[in-house]
């Protein structure tokens, strides 16, 4: 749990007490390789930060698999409009490898930011930067090439390709397989 405190840290002040507050509303949950962890059509009521392992959300569109974002450990992750809104996901959360995530419900959430402003700016902060990164990504992957859109990938998630199949990658791009094989080939 020392990473998530550490990660809150980042943003606002952890004293003991609230670190005591935290400890209580996250829960522990591991995963095995290729687990779903949220199906279609389930409401996702938690809020992950991914401990160890690597996470993707991912949705069908024509029976073929559309992954729509790879999450590293240190990162958080949910479905958010089926988490804020409390409505049937439209797409899953899968453990791309072992996961060791801490996860918190909607409801625990929401005590957590009424008992500490300091969590309730924490997570205003995280869904600012949230808004913002789908905001300049929508923007710029819109009418990009593949080779912008790969080395603008590679800029944000340098490790990306340690972490994630080609396949994954290429799906979150809007690319091929093959496009993007001669895309790291000419680079």
């Amino acid at each position: 749990m020392k990473r998530l405190i550490e990660y809150i840290a980042r943003f606002t002040e952890v004293n003991p007490a609230l670190e005591q507050e935290i400890l209580k509303r996250f829960e522990y949950e591991s995963y095995k390789r290729h687990e779903h962890i949220l199906e279609v059509g389930r409401t996702c009521r938690k809020l992950y930060f991914v401990n160890s392992g690597t996470i993707r959300t991912y949705y069908l569109k024509e029976d073929r698999e559309i992954t729509s974002w790879i999450y590293p450990e240190n990162d958080f992750v949910t479905l958010w409009s089926s988490f804020l809104m409390r409505t049937p996901s439209v797409e899953y959360i899968q453990a791309i490898s072992k996961v060791e995530v801490f996860s918190i419900s909607y409801d625990k959430l929401q005590e957590l930011y009424a008992l500490s402003p300091q969590m309730e700016s924490f997570g205003r902060q995280l869904m600012e930067m949230q808004i913002a990164f789908l905001d300049e990504i929508s923007r710029e992957f819109s009418f990009a090439t593949a080779q912008f859109k790969y080395e603008r990938l590679l800029e944000l998630f340098p490790d990306i390709i340690q972490i994630a199949s080609l396949g994954h990658i290429a799906s979150i791009l809007g690319i091929s397989q093959e496009t993007l094989s001669r895309i790291r080939k000419n680079k």
